[in-house]
């Protein structure tokens, strides 16, 4: 699944693709935003740029 919105700086792009029993988020923010990926009740800083996080 992916998705992308809109930011006043740029766009917000988010991948999700399930392996097995993991869950990879390739999520890309504008230059000079940050924020936080969270999934059922875990929190996972996010930085400018592209970034992968897997959730177990």
């Amino acid at each position: 699944m992916s998705g992308r919105v809109p930011h006043p700086t740029g766009f917000v792009d988010v991948v999700l693709k399930r392996t097995g029993d993991a869950l990879e988020a390739t999520v890309t923010l504008p230059d000079g935003v940050s924020g936080d990926l969270f999934w059922k009740g875990k929190r996972y800083p996010l930085q400018a740029g592209s970034q992968k996080v897997s959730i177990r």
